[in-house]
């Protein structure tokens, strides 16, 4: 079998587009939410997160991701967990 490199990147880019389809499909990653607050940490799973300022990095996320993720970042007010949720 020979070795196509475009064959080979369009096979990559297709199980990509695919992954991103199956996580968005299942909500994985997804912001949690409950009765009392809005928004809950994923780190104690029991207070609020609130939006912070993104980083610039966070821009390079939304563009590998085809823009099908919504990305915010997030900062627990007690546990001081930080990080990006959808």
């Amino acid at each position: 079998m020979s070795k196509d490199p475009y064959l080979s990147l369009l096979l990559f880019l297709l199980i990509y587009f695919l992954i991103l389809i199956i996580i968005k499909s299942f909500n994985l990653f997804r912001k949690k939410t409950s009765k009392r607050f809005q928004l809950l940490c994923p780190g104690c799973k029991e207070n609020v997160i609130k939006r912070i300022k993104r980083k610039n990095h966070d821009m390079y996320l939304n563009i590998m991701t085809l823009q099908l993720f919504k990305f915010k970042r997030y900062k627990c007010t007690i546990c001081s967990w930080e990080g990006l949720r959808w």
